[in-house]
This record gives structure tokens, sequence and C-alpha cells, in this order.
């Protein structure tokens, strides 16, 4: 049987800033229709190297690869054009615009008019309508400024703008961070969505309860090196909380 070829490879990996080393020679993989959660303590390297997949950073050492061809990226834009979001947990939302904007703010929706180009607002609101509603997510109307919003909604709609532009993999760093629990659930269930969707999820968190609830595979860094890679049904969560402390 013919083994799957990932949907992103990362291969000895490794990123330096000045005398710091944040990631050693790293190895991950991510597989279409998978929930990877990554985790460690702070300063082990998980946000750096996803930075360095997402086009943020660029690697000191070693090579990625998107679905078996190899890739670089000079910078962000790069890696979105390859279908590579990553989602900070700032956000990145504007509060006193629309949700519909904020959805494609940076890649507005235009349309013609006497040899002009103009924004083609009422596109936008049908299509970031139609968007969360495929995915579950309840919301009021897309013309609703985002300030008016939960933090839970803030995050299932820059959760959905990264998803929207046929992304194949999402990084999400710290999606429940500071919401309720209802609202944790909801993001959760969001991603659970996106993985049934064939896209690849990268799930960077502190919440170990979380990361077994959805995770396929978790990964362990500590001080910049991988030191597991295990599916979830296979390790205890005692086991992953030993390799963090050791």
């Amino acid at each position: 049987m013919k083994k799957e070829t990932p949907l992103v490879k990362m291969e000895g990996i490794s990123k330096s800033f000045g005398a710091v080393r944040a990631v050693h020679e790293v190895e991950l993989d991510l597989f279409k229709s998978e929930i990877l959660g990554l985790v460690g303590d702070n300063g082990s390297g998980k946000t750096t190297l996803m930075k360095v997949l997402s086009g943020v950073y660029q690697p000191d050492d070693g090579k990625i690869y998107l679905d078996g061809k190899e890739a670089s990226f000079e910078h962000r834009f790069e890696a979105r054009r390859m279908g590579i979001e990553m989602v900070f947990q700032d956000l990145g939302m504007c509060p006193d615009i629309s949700i519909a904007e904020n959805m494609f703010m940076g890649r507005e929706l235009t349309r013609e008019f006497l040899g002009l180009k103009l924004l083609d607002k009422r596109q936008m609101v049908t299509e970031s309508g139609r968007s969360l509603s495929d995915a579950g997510v309840t919301m009021p109307s897309p013309k609703t400024r985002v300030r008016n919003l939960s933090g839970g909604q803030q995050k299932a709609i820059a959760v959905m703008r990264a998803v929207y532009w046929n992304t194949k993999i999402v990084i999400m760093d710290e999606p429940t961070a500071a919401l309720g629990v209802k609202e944790q659930h909801k993001v959760l269930e969001i991603m659970k969505n996106l993985r049934e969707k064939n896209i690849g999820i990268i799930f960077i968190s502190h919440n170990l309860d979380e990361v077994f609830s959805v995770a396929d595979r978790i990964m362990v860094l500590s001080r910049g090196r991988k030191v597991s890679d295990t599916h979830s049904n296979k390790v205890t969560k005692d086991q992953i909380v030993s390799m963090l402390i050791a």
C-alpha cells in the first residue's frame, strides 16, 4: 500500500536569534484531515517553528515540503498563496468595521462600474455569511461591527477568514485562550468541522484536555527539540506532562 504524502513535511528545521537556538533540527509531518496538537512549555519553540512554516521567519537550516514538493517562503504572503494560514492569539481583527469587512480585509472583493473598480460590499456580505454558515458558525448579520461580538465569535471569524481562500493548512495558536467554556467548545467544534473538509490543522495549546479532545496526534517540543510525536490514543496526559517537565 502506497504511503500517503504529507500535506506538509518539515525536515531538520533550525532557527536561532543571535546566540539563542529557538528550534533545533525539528521534523514535522501533517496530513490531510488531521489535527496535530503541538505542545510545550513557554520557550519550547512551538510558535517559532510555526512562524517558520507560515513564512514569518525563514529557517537557518532545513527544508519544507508541501504535497511532496520543496517550498520556501520569503514572507507570510507567499505561504498564504501556497495555502498556509496562521491564526495568531491577537487575531488581527479591526473592531470598528463589520464581520464581512474583516473577513475580506486585505483581499477585498471588487466590481467594475463605468471602468472603475469599486468595493463589492454586497458580495462580501453574502460570501462571509455563507462561509460562516457552512462551518456551522452562528453569527448576527455580517454587517455587524466586530466590537459588538463575543470573544468566541471573534475567534470564529478569524479562523473562517483564514480558511476561506482555499487554505490547506491552518495553524491555530492558543485559539481558546481567554474564552469561556461554551466558547471554547465552539472553537473546538469548528476545528473538527474543518478536519472533515480535508484541511490539516496544527493546534498549539497549553490545555492538554482540549488537545486530547480533538488531536489525532500530539507532538511535544522541549527546549527547541522534538521529544515525542505520538497518536493521541497511544499516550496519556500524565506521560505528556512528564515530557514537558523533564
